[in-house]
């Protein structure tokens, strides 16, 4: 089942936007060779552009750092070459317009061609070409024939584009030079294509659909070329025997916005840069919607097309499509929800059908508008022997009847209710499961048939029925235990001996004696449900629906362990996993890429969200931390941390904090039931006792053992550090919109600018370490946190995160580092973030003394994978400290402004961004910032100064900001991370440099 856009579903319109020249009027008469002549030219570099968060403005795209010019005769030969530096280059204003003055000869039929942006010392675009490799260039024909790759495979831009062009006299190339002065236009024209999309909901109202909303997950795009040609050819472009193509990173959107409701997605849009990809179509074709027909897909995913070349570039969109729609047949309402994958394939510029070319200095604009499901449906229903009729658009399709639960990624409960009378008598109940092990829909019989291997992925959903253990149809049962389940799969050779029909101790002490109550997984509650059916119940049934965290100990179809240290990585930064009850029959499309489910119940759990880097293949990195996605109680009190002594181990500062400083010495006395209320189904996050943030924690834990005691092997999910609340800000682009620390959207912005976020770490007595999320991760303590009224702010926003990889017979092994710092021989220091997502690295270096001009939510706000910062003697300017009438000063401060512009950094080095120095400032070691002394009549004093990034902050001069809060810096002394309050705050800069 395969189909993008669909005619009155969606729809997609191709906004193409393309760079235009400007042609100059030349007289063609020949002229005189070998005169002495003046050329003047105006170099430009063309083409408007719409500014988002990855992508650059205008004046960064067409900025021509330096050129490389030849002229060649008509016969191809060389007349004249030269290198022009920056500083030859005589700006009118705009670093896009320059004008260069020559002396050559005057030429018959000669071509002017320029080469802007090459690889230098101190500046290079992303493709590697040198002054050396253009200097042995001898012909026409070799320039012509010149390919140039990638040095790094990325979407993204962070500084100049590589460019090439001509002189032009109207459409030819060939001009010629008269023996004197003369004026022409040399037109520069960039490799890369920019490339835009919009997603935006569009429901007809006819169809009467009501909380309509599309909630986009990821995106990525596929047969991107790793080169390009240095000259633009008339057709096609380079050899496919040299070619090489990658894919993107899997990526969350860059931007979404909901209605004022602050709920229902309206649109979202991502942009991305690549070079030009110029593919003819392998069958020509009518349909538009048979660009996107495919067969199959390779062994890396890439999806084999019947129609488009195996090379043209298309991209990857998935997302959650759910509305609500009456049913007039069945006469009551249904909810309609619809995990969306559709595939676009980039071209269809010249309006097609087989135009499936990317074409260089182009910007297009893909506009596409989600309205509905029914054609994945019709595909679906109709799919015996059948042909797709809407290939590129695949989903699972899911109409629910009474109850659709979303949990996040750590332990859950919620209380259900489950009518037997609903089973059509002589009818067969099925469930379904889709997970990253399993997927597919079982029948259930007896309950005694075999359940494929491939589909034993359904136990992470576990039910207990109230009455079976005495606990009235009003309240949550407690958990009974893991061995209170009689697992007919057991995993491995040590569990198979297990006695699964033993009781629950829990649940047979004190005045409790219920020794035959089980929990039951999907299968043996339909089970059950037939057999209430059969003894005539007809009212609901009280069920306790236990969901367990989302992360594997075990391959659930294997129960082989791996050392518990990779299985994490299959399943973190994936899709939710899923589990239907089915009233109605489960269809499959014919390829098995869509379903159709009508169930009456569907639980869905969203998985781990990571910032390290989840790829399979990095076997140096077996254990991390990961998060969950929503804060289910709302804000509350940061108290209750004064224990919690590290700024990076948040796990421990838990442990201390809820067991106290001896957890693992003294016998614990905190017992579960103390923390955990079971007696308002209503709330199933009910907190008994403080209503702290660390408490909350426990929410997400279990009493796994049943003995009521609070095990520090229990507590697996715990509030986060100072530190891990940094981290979670410096890798956000790993995380969807969701698992964001600060929600950016319209409705936020207006109802609700500052998320404070509280942690473990203890900052002065019983207060907490804390960050400001609208700030990115300014940090402070909680007794300054200042709300709307002026009032010390008493409740935060918090975030519970989890080790990953770490066995559960070692459960205090600290997590591998996400960022480490080695320091080098001569006292600089190398730091090191590739444990971090590929999703939140700056994947392209820059040699420029600064980086293109962004704030902190631009991409251009990430690390490389590797910089260098230069020792604790190379601040720079040096500083200067004194005292002047009893007051310290620092000298020759500057303010931020200043250093926007200042370049007096050492060849390569530069000023640090925001998320570079706010690793710095919690990396480096306290010797790496010097402290400056000085001395007068009124004593001696010392001080660590203050240090700045080039970093704007983007809600300068917004409410509730006022225009003198323009960007961020670090007090090395106070160990303050914080936005500038003023602009007479001034400081220093630590240069740094990328290094591979």
């Amino acid at each position: 089942m395969k189909a993008i856009k669909f005619l009155n579903y969606i729809a997609i319109l191709l906004i193409l936007s393309l760079s235009s020249c400007i042609d100059e009027t030349f007289d063609f008469n020949e002229v005189e060779e070998g005169l002495p002549a003046e050329v003047t030219l105006k170099i430009k570099a063309e083409g408007n552009t719409v500014v988002s968060r990855a992508a650059l403005d205008e004046a960064i795209e067409n900025r021509v750092d330096n050129i490389y010019l030849f002229i060649f005769d008509s016969s191809g030969n060389i007349h004249y070459r030269r290198y022009y530096p920056t500083s030859d280059l005589q700006y009118g204003g705009s670093t896009s317009e320059g004008t260069i003055s020559l002396n050559t000869a005057s030429l018959n039929g000669a071509r002017i061609i320029g080469i802007a942006n090459i690889t230098t010392d101190s500046s290079a675009s992303i493709y590697d070409i040198t002054e050396e490799e253009l200097d042995a260039i001898t012909s026409f024909s070799q320039l012509e024939e010149k390919m140039v790759k990638m040095h790094s495979n990325s979407i993204e831009r962070a500084g100049v584009f590589l460019m090439s062009g001509y002189v032009k006299d109207g459409n030819s190339t060939e001009v010629n030079i008269p023996g004197n002065s003369s004026t022409y236009n040399l037109i520069l024209s960039r490799l890369d294509a920019k490339v835009m999309f919009y997603i935006t909901v569009d429901p007809d109202p006819e169809d009467g659909f009501s909380d309509f909303s599309f909630q986009p997950k990821t995106w990525v795009v596929k047969k991107i070329p790793s080169q390009s040609m240095l000259m633009e050819k008339e057709t096609g472009d380079y050899d496919e025997n040299d070619a090489n193509y990658f894919s993107s990173s899997i990526l969350p959107f860059e931007k979404v916005n909901k209605d004022e409701t602050g709920r229902l997605y309206t649109d979202g849009s991502f942009v991305f840069y690549m070079p030009e990809n110029r593919k003819q179509r392998k069958k020509e074709i009518n349909d538009y919607f048979m660009r996107e027909e495919w067969s199959g897909e390779t062994d890396t995913g890439d999806k084999v097309f019947e129609n488009a070349d195996p090379n043209s570039t298309y991209v990857e969109i998935t997302g959650l499509l759910s509305y609500k729609f009456f049913d007039n047949e069945e006469s009551k309402e249904k909810e309609v929800s619809a995990d969306v994958r559709f595939i676009v394939h980039l071209g269809y510029g010249t309006g097609d059908v087989n135009d499936y070319n990317t074409n260089r200095n182009t910007l297009y604009t893909y506009n596409i508008k989600v309205r509905g499901i029914d054609e994945i449906v019709v595909e679906v229903e109709s799919n015996e022997g059948e042909i797709d009729k809407r290939p590129g658009y695949e989903g699972d399709v899911i109409y629910n009847e009474s109850g659709s639960y979303v949990f996040d990624s750590h332990y859950d409960r919620r209380l259900i209710f489950m009518n037997p009378a609903n089973i059509t008598d002589g009818s067969d109940i099925h469930w379904s499961v889709n997970t990253y092990f399993s997927r597919g829909v079982h029948t259930v019989i007896d309950g005694n048939e075999i359940i494929e291997e491939n589909m034993r992925d359904y136990r992470w959903i576990k039910f207990a029925i109230n009455k079976d253990y005495g606990v009235g149809d009003n309240e949550l049962v407690k958990y009974p235990g893991d061995q209170n389940y009689n697992d007919p799969y057991p995993m491995s050779e040590t569990t198979q001996g297990v006695d699964y029909d033993a009781p629950s101790p829990y649940y047979t002490t004190g005045d409790r004696n219920y020794p035959d109550a089980r929990l039951l997984d999907i299968q043996q509650l339909c089970v059950r449900l037939k057999q209430e059916k059969e003894n005539g119940t007809n009212t609901p049934i009280a069920i306790t629906v236990f969901v367990d965290e989302h992360l594997y100990f075990k391959h659930p179809i294997t129960g082989e362990e791996n050392g518990n240290r990779s299985l994490w990585k299959l399943t973190t930064d994936k899709e939710e996993r899923t589990l239907h009850l089915i009233v109605e029959d489960a269809r499959f499309s014919q390829d098995g890429n869509s379903s159709k489910v009508t169930a009456q119940f569907s639980f869905k759990q969203r998985t781990i969200q990571t910032v390290y880097d989840p790829d399979p293949d990095r076997e140096d990195l077996e254990t991390a931390w990961g998060l969950e996605s929503v804060m289910e109680t709302g804000r509350l009190s940061p108290n209750g941390v004064q224990n919690g002594n590290s700024t990076l181990n948040g796990r421990q500062n838990t442990l201390r904090c809820i067991l106290g400083v001896d957890y693992d010495k003294a016998p614990n006395t905190v017992y579960w039931t103390e923390l955990l209320g079971t007696d308002d189904p209503d709330n199933p996050y009910l907190l008994k006792g403080d209503q702290t943030a660390i408490r909350a924690c426990m929410l997400r834990n279990r009493d796994l053992n049943v003995d009521n005691i609070v095990q520090a092997n229990e507590i697996r999910w715990y509030l986060a550090s100072i530190d891990q609340l940094t981290d979670i800000y410096l890798g956000e682009y790993a995380l969807d919109e969701q698992s964001r620390l600060y929600p950016r959207n319209a409705a936020d912005r207006n109802n609700q600018v500052r998320w404070h976020y509280t942690s473990s770490s203890s900052h002065s007595g019983n207060d907490s370490w804390i960050i400001w999320a609208e700030e990115g991760a300014s940090k402070g303590g909680s007794d300054s946190s200042i709300d709307d009224n002026k009032q010390k702010n008493s409740l935060f926003s918090y975030r519970c995160v989890r080790n990953l990889g770490i066995s559960l017979d070692d459960p205090n092994e600290t997590p591998t580092k996400l960022i480490t710092v080695t320091t080098q021989s001569d006292g600089s220091y190398l730091v090191d973030v590739t444990n971090m997502n590929p999703k939140s690295r700056r994947t392209t270096m820059t040699r420029d003394p600064m980086l293109p001009p962004h704030n902190e939510r631009d991409i251009l706000n990430k690390p490389y994978a590797k910089f260098l910062v230069m020792n604790s003697d190379s601040d720079t300017p040096s500083p200067s400290y004194g005292r002047e009438w009893g007051n310290l000063v620092w000298y020759n401060a500057n303010a931020w402004q200043y250093y926007q512009t200042y370049e007096g950094y050492p060849t390569g080095y530069r000023i640090p961004n925001q998320r570079e120095l706010l690793i710095m400032a919690s990396r480096l070691p306290a010797d790496a910032w010097k402290t400056y002394s000085a001395s007068g009549v009124f004593g001696t004093s010392s001080s660590k100064a203050i240090y700045l990034c080039q970093t704007a902050f983007s809600m300068d001069g917004d409410y509730p900001y006022d225009s003198n809060r323009d960007g961020f810096h670090y007090n090395a002394q106070s160990g303050l991370f914080v936005l500038q309050n003023n602009q007479d705050e001034k400081g220093y800069v630590r240069p740094i440099k990328d290094v591979d």
